[in-house]
């Protein structure tokens, strides 16, 4: 009789576990659950901002996310980033209920940025405000329903991603080339002092660059690569806006400098500059007809000669050796 007890009691303990288990992967599975249809990512084709009297509006125009309403490319790794995050919202951790502590969670308005995402019909496939990330962990973020008092806690730390502004969701990228696609740079700059320079570089094989134009000779070192890799990686300083009183005194009729790169492909990328203003040149965008603002030391590898490309040493490192020289020969006497 008391080993039959013992068995019993057992038994109960066994199936407790099983059942408390039970819950315990149900609880798991609901709060991994999103809030939204993440299949439904691929429909998206407009998400839009709004953060106090800021509202941003990024589109997809039939190739290309572009930021409304100047359609400019819009920053499409952000884009990707934010969308992700969004579609896989969980709503299974509540944060609170209270509206009263809104503000701790960066809920409340003029703080919280919501989001409504939409596809090419106008269905609406993501509505929620985003607040703040979480202090205890920084590695989650909250956010609610729009209308209602729940507030949830989410995997990742993307709040800040999330601009209110059109010009944080603008792509910095001026060039969409690599440098091993380049065959052929051209470019030509002045100044008040070195005056008129211009020079064309041709790829000679994957490796090796020449100079071709004013003379034909090899080009040292790795200069011609140096000149491609930061072409590469022009980006985009500032935006011009309307309050910007330097963009009518940027002379482009004739440039301060002037840049061509002929690619592989056929395709050729032109670049213009104003002189300098305020430590800013004035582009137009290669692809886009907005004038734009690259800090001046930007364009500063281009602005070479010939002779140096040839091997010449840089004036500013002959001062400095011709320095060096006379300092040693004086402490000789």
């Amino acid at each position: 009789m008391k080993k039959n007890l013992i068995f019993l009691v057992l038994a109960l303990a066994a199936l407790g576990l099983v059942f408390l288990l039970k819950d315990k992967r149900q609880e798991s599975t609901k709060a991994q659950s999103f809030a939204y249809d993440s299949t439904r990512i691929a429909e998206a084709s407009q998400f839009k901002v709004v953060r106090d009297t800021d509202t941003v509006v990024v589109a997809f125009d039939q190739t290309r996310w572009v930021v409304l309403p100047d359609s400019f490319p819009a920053d499409t790794s952000r884009v990707n980033m934010v969308l992700q995050k969004l579609f896989t919202l969980q709503d299974g951790q509540v944060a609170s209920r209270n509206e009263e502590r809104i503000s701790e969670f960066g809920m409340e308005a003029g703080e919280a940025k919501t989001v409504t995402i939409s596809n090419s019909q106008g269905a609406v496939l993501v509505d929620a405000s985003i607040g703040k990330t979480s202090g205890a962990d920084y590695n989650s973020t909250f956010w609610k329903y729009p209308g209602k008092p729940e507030i949830f806690r989410t995997p990742g730390n993307f709040t800040w991603e999330i601009a209110h502004t059109a010009e944080d969701w603008k792509s910095r990228s001026l060039f969409s080339f690599t440098p091993d696609n380049a065959k052929a740079v051209n470019v030509s700059w002045t100044d008040g002092t070195a005056g008129a320079q211009a020079y064309r570089l041709e790829a000679a094989n994957d490796s090796t660059w020449m100079l071709v134009e004013p003379v034909q000779d090899t080009v040292r070192d790795q200069r011609a690569q140096n000149i491609l890799e930061r072409l590469a990686e022009l980006n985009i300083d500032q935006f011009v806006t309307e309050s910007d009183t330097n963009a009518a005194k940027a002379d482009l009729n004739s440039p301060y400098l002037s840049l061509t790169v002929e690619l592989k492909d056929g395709r050729s990328i032109e670049l213009k500059t104003s002189s300098p203003l305020d430590g800013f040149v004035y582009v137009p965008h290669p692809s886009f007809s907005q004038l734009v603002k690259l800090s001046d030391w930007r364009i500063e590898p281009f602005r070479t000669t010939p002779d140096i490309l040839r091997g010449a040493q840089p004036e500013d490192e002959h001062d400095h050796h011709g320095h060096d020289h006379d300092d040693h020969s004086g402490h000789g006497h």
